[in-house]
């Protein structure tokens, strides 16, 4: 049965909760929905897809187990839509499952990874799919579901940027450190150039003047602060593939995580920390790093909805029950709150 929940009946009932605007701006979203990737405990197979209406005010938890009537694995990292498709990237399970974006019946599974993150479709036929433990990127045949080809990157790539043919990707650093960004030739599957930018990149964003900026988590030692380096943020001009110009962040404390930007491309968004940090949002031409908090909270997710500029957010909570994802106005004005599954971790907008 389908795990419906109303906004509305969220705000009657506390175990959901549920906290609606005193002011709610009225809905102008014409679609409204919003996958939530949840990852789920780790090793227990629990990741599960949520589903956000916002034009109807609703959220469907465990959408692709109620339609399938089988779990989706173990750790949920990410989704991706292409053609009538979502892909849903399973990290731990080391593998991508294929389903009707529409319906959500399952169609296949893409197999061969070892520890798969993020997906980037870069034709109708053709995906990029970043192979943390492995340190590549595996190239995927939309038509077949297989991997066809194998890019090596840096150590843990993550995110990746399509741009002009070309594919950029930030090497996160895996359980070590780097510093790079690879460039990659959509059109051969090979390397054409490294950039180097701060340590550990992990997200990308385009601008409205077509330059990319990458944001670098920094260095966490976890049994020696004393090592810990801080993020930072670089601006690559892609016609050049150079660095225009960096910020770094003022604390070795700093590591910044997630990157998004408005519709118009002209404001940047990020969270402070990975772990728990405020929305922090930036002008692409401010020459310096915002110093006040946008959006207070303990995040762990970002998105902007790239029609309506809404801000969406969530808290994970104790990392062991259902997580809240925030919903806000582009003035950070708080729309509606709502449980979705443990651990969301990513927004794909449909």
């Amino acid at each position: 049965m389908m795990k419906k929940i109303s906004i509305i009946a969220l705000c009657a009932a506390a175990m959901f909760a549920c906290k609606k605007a005193e002011n709610p701006v009225p809905q102008v979203n014409p679609s409204g929905d919003v996958f939530i990737t949840n990852e789920g405990l780790f090793q227990s197979g629990s990741g599960a897809l949520s589903l956000y209406s916002t034009n109807v005010n609703q959220i469907e938890n465990d959408v692709y187990m109620d339609k399938n009537n089988v779990p989706l694995g173990n750790v949920l990292q990410s989704a991706a839509l292409s053609g009538d498709n979502i892909y849903l990237v399973i990290n731990n399970s080391q593998e991508v499952v294929v389903a009707n974006a529409s319906t959500l019946l399952h169609k296949a599974v893409i197999s061969g990874f070892q520890s798969p993150r993020y997906m980037l479709p870069i034709s109708a036929n053709t995906a990029y799919v970043s192979d943390w433990i492995s340190n590549s990127i595996k190239v995927v045949d939309l038509n077949s579901n297989t991997i066809v080809n194998s890019v090596g990157v840096g150590q843990g790539p993550e995110t990746m940027l399509e741009k002009d043919g070309k594919v950029y990707v930030a090497n996160s650093g895996g359980f070590g450190k780097d510093s790079t960004v690879f460039v990659i030739d959509a059109s051969s599957n090979t390397v054409a150039q490294q950039i180097v930018v701060g340590i550990n990149p992990a997200f990308l964003a385009e601008d409205a003047n077509g330059k990319l900026w990458v944001l670098c988590a920094g260095f966490s030692d976890w049994q020696n602060p004393a090592n810990d380096i801080a993020g930072s943020l670089y601006q690559i001009d892609p016609a050049t593939n150079s660095v225009v110009q960096h910020f770094d962040f003022p604390s070795t404390s700093n590591h910044p995580a997630r990157l998004a930007t408005n519709n118009a491309q002209t404001t940047l968004y990020y969270l402070s920390s990975g772990y728990g940090g405020d929305v922090y949002k930036m002008n692409i031409s401010d020459t310096t790093l915002p110093s006040a908090k946008f959006i207070g909270g303990t995040f762990y997710a970002l998105g902007v909805h790239p029609q309506t500029d809404e801000i969406f957010t969530s808290n994970p909570l104790d990392y062991n029950q259902r997580g809240t994802v925030y919903r806000y106005t582009s003035s950070a004005s708080l729309q509606d709150s709502a449980k979705a599954g443990i651990i969301p971790g990513n927004f794909v907008f449909k």
